[in-house]
């Protein structure tokens, strides 16, 4: 039996493999990987200790898989156990790029900085150059997130080089698009849009639905960050609507609160963009957290707490930023660009609707809820008005 678990752990390595470089080369969908198969081999290898080098390798090779169907935080725990067992200098410089990816999904900005380092590392001993490229963009994502924009722009130009080398069409599009996320990180919101414009362009032209997807939604950030909020919101819309036909949730979920705040955004919203607003924030809520998303649930929460304020659900609306402030904190999860606009918008307008010492007390109340107590208030005060019966 044992014979047999393992021949069927390498086969599926050897088709992860294949995936992530048909993934990498925007040619392969998450559907094709048989989740429970993944499970089976990885309970054998790393759970039972009959292979963690192999199952480190499989989990981290899978981990845009496990990004994309929304299982972050299994594949970071099961590519940890394997490490914890085999050490991180036997883990490949694949699953510590995988790891970087998982931990930047959740939030955990300076693991993710770590393992990328451990992956340009390794990969520098050797590997093939499209390799190193991919894990010096895994690099560069990293560090911009923590606002270290130098080393951001250092990895980029070398991965750039090392693909234009290779004449690796996909890598070259991967790395302008972290230039773009980069620049975006350096509060420089014009070159991020221009950069984006070429990467959709680019995507759309040549590359898988799911990339168009991802380019579109941070294009909207990148417009919205510029002030552009008419192309903001038609650019969110098109990306909410890609991830909807992609069946993405996490996608969806970003892509429906990122376009919930474009709406609300500005002194005057129409009451059609209200409407529209309360029911993306509404499902952006109730799918992150049916998906147990974490940060994004909270992100969510508070896009709800505008929509409710905006509809005059004022005391809803204050509770729940105070959990949110709470919850925030505790992840360690600064607040981007939208979501920062989003809170300012939401106290400016709690402070003119609330005198100080209520507001407090409001806050106070909220700062005690659990989740489940927040997702269900912030669904009860953003849920669509019901709609009047049509007459015979």
């Amino acid at each position: 039996v044992t014979q047999c678990e393992r021949k069927r752990a390498q086969h599926l390595f050897a088709f992860a493999e294949a995936a992530l470089t048909e993934w990498w080369n925007h040619r392969t969908e998450p559907e094709r990987i048989d989740v429970d198969n993944v499970r089976a081999a990885l309970h054998w290898s790393i759970a039972e200790r009959n292979d963690p080098v192999l199952g480190a390798a499989i989990a981290g090779t899978l981990a845009v898989f496990w990004d994309v169907l929304g299982l972050q935080v299994e594949g970071m725990r099961w590519i940890d156990a394997a490490i914890a067992l085999t050490g991180a200098r036997n883990a490949s410089s694949i699953v510590w790029i995988g790891r970087s990816l998982l931990a930047r999904r959740l939030h955990l900005r300076h693991e993710a900085y770590q393992s990328a380092q451990h992956a340009v590392e390794y990969a520098q001993l050797g590997a093939p150059a499209s390799l190193l490229g991919r894990a010096l963009i895994s690099f560069a994502y990293a560090a911009a997130a923590i606002e270290l924009h130098d080393e951001a722009s250092r990895s980029i130009d070398q991965a750039q080089s090392l693909f234009r080398d290779a004449h690796d069409i996909s890598g070259a599009i991967a790395a302008l698009h972290a230039r773009a996320f980069a620049a975006f990180r350096d509060n420089r919101p014009v070159d991020a849009r221009d950069a984006l414009e070429s990467v959709v362009a680019t995507y759309r032209a040549h590359i898988s639905d799911r990339m168009l997807t991802h380019g579109t939604i941070d294009l909207a950030e990148a417009e919205f960050g510029v002030g552009n909020r008419s192309a903001a919101i038609a650019r969110g819309r098109e990306g909410a609507a890609g991830a909807r036909a992609l069946t993405a949730p996490q996608l969806l979920t970003v892509s429906l609160s990122n376009l919930a705040a474009y709406l609300l955004d500005g002194d005057d919203v129409a009451a059609e963009d209200l409407e529209e607003a309360l029911a993306a924030s509404h499902e952006a809520c109730a799918l992150s957290y049916e998906k147990q998303f974490g940060v994004l649930t909270t992100i969510a929460i508070q896009v709800c707490a505008l929509a409710a304020v905006r509809r005059g659900e004022v005391s809803a609306a204050a509770e729940l930023a105070g959990y949110v402030e709470l919850a925030l904190i505790a992840a360690a999860a600064p607040r981007e660009q939208t979501e920062q606009r989003t809170y300012d918008a939401l106290m400016r307008r709690l402070r003119t609707a609330v005198p100080a010492c209520e507001l407090e007390a409001m806050f106070d109340a909220g700062t005690v809820m659990s989740e489940d107590e927040a997702v269900r208030r912030a669904l009860a005060c953003t849920k669509p008005p019901r709609k009047p019966d049509a007459g015979l």
